[in-house]
């Protein structure tokens, strides 16, 4: 009988531990990340403070996670720090793999870093010593393949976040992964098309002011270049500032707030085509102001008349009946999103009928309770039985 009271007493002594390590912070087993955010990412201290910064390719890994909170140690180093959430990093295993990349991309995630490119567009192998596929995107994975200067392929899937595409994922039949795109190593599909506002020398040839090109190939974001055929040339150019001589064009609406005269050609020159009354519209359709230009150069379409205005910049603004139209349209859209967020999340709570770890910490705290109850009738039961 003194055995069955330690017992009992022990069991007693237990459910309060087990019901404490339910609640405790969840242990995971330790997993490699790889950074491919161009930027790189930011972790912090304990105390919210910025204690170290992370670059394109660095790698790490996560061995404690904890409300949302990751800490981490960088490889061959004993620093920890913390990160707020995942952004920017991917997972390291052997292979990346974009289907399931992106279905494993958490959607509370400000953003996806893996996406399935929607529309038909190719790459163009532009760098002089050719491009490596590698197993994943970076340059921590595997080699496994080589594509010489000038192939032409295709691809569906794609790397990046909102500033640009960094990697894109290959297929040639024979092998297949990911390439790094940036620093004009590899030259993608273009949509847009530029404008010379100065005369620009390629080199094996000069290309007039006021020339529309429509290049077939563009570097990533960071580069900012085109490649332009005209004539028998064919070269890399800058467009970033149109300091070269090229800027992209766009189609802005905008509003005159004081009287603009339209020239020819950029910085007023050639001849006056046409003036802008204050308070009518326009469309920009280039800006070629560079950083510290106290006045703006902008290409503009006014009445079927398309010339250059410098003037200072609190001579025009955005359309604010254009841009409250988008912000309207922004809201809709956002509405629509949130709607149908609220209706998946109805039809999930009717499907799903699984506890939350909250619940889960109830019904062990009931269980315990009611087996310490079961063990005290017992105690008080056999002390009866005893006594008579």
């Amino acid at each position: 009988m003194k055995k069955i009271k330690l017992l009992l007493v022990f069991v007693l002594l237990l459910i309060p531990c087990m019901v404490k390590a339910d609640m405790g912070a969840p242990s995971i087993k330790p997993f490699d990340m790889v950074v491919v955010a161009q930027e790189g990412i930011n972790c912090y201290d304990y105390q919210d403070n910025l204690k170290l910064h992370l670059n394109k390719d660095d790698k790490i890994t996560i061995f404690y996670e904890y409300n949302n909170n990751y800490s981490f140690r960088k490889e061959n180093s004993n620093d920890t720090c913390t990160l707020k959430n995942l952004d920017g990093l991917i997972l390291l295993e052997d292979e990346m793999d974009p289907e399931k990349a992106i279905s494993e991309q958490h959607s509370e995630n400000e953003y996806q870093y893996v996406y399935k490119v929607t529309t038909n567009v190719e790459g163009l192998v532009y760098a002089d010593s050719g491009v490596d596929i590698r197993k994943g995107p970076s340059t921590v994975y595997e080699k496994v393949g080589h594509l010489d200067k000038d192939t032409v392929f295709k691809y569906k899937y794609a790397m990046g976040d909102p500033s640009g595409t960094t990697n894109v994922y290959v297929d040639t039949g024979s092998v297949k992964g990911w390439v790094d795109i940036l620093d004009g190593k590899v030259l993608r599909t273009n949509t847009s098309k530029f404008i010379t506002y100065k005369e620009v020398d390629m080199g094996c040839s000069k290309i007039p002011k006021n020339t529309i090109l429509s290049p077939k190939y563009v570097s990533d974001n960071w580069t900012h270049s085109a490649l332009v055929e005209y004539g028998s040339c064919k070269n890399l150019i800058n467009y970033f500032r149109g300091v070269e001589g090229l800027v992209m064009l766009s189609n802005d609406n905008y509003v005159a707030n004081a009287e603009l005269d339209i020239y020819e050609y950029y910085d007023n020159g050639g001849e006056k085509i046409a003036t802008i009354p204050v308070n009518d519209s326009f469309v920009l359709m280039a800006n070629a102001s560079v950083q510290g230009d106290l006045q703006g150069n902008i290409y503009v379409s006014y009445n079927d008349k398309k010339g250059w205005i410098k003037s200072e910049y609190e001579n025009y603004k955005r359309d604010e009946n254009t841009q409250k139209n988008e912000e309207v349209e922004k809201e809709i859209t956002i509405e629509e999103e949130q709607k149908d967020e609220e209706e998946n999340t109805i039809d999930t709570d009717k499907k799903e009928t699984s506890l939350n770890p909250v619940d889960y910490v109830s019904m062990y705290v009931i269980i315990g309770l009611s087996v310490a109850l079961i063990a005290a009738i017992i105690v008080i039961l056999v002390n009866r039985k005893k006594k008579v």
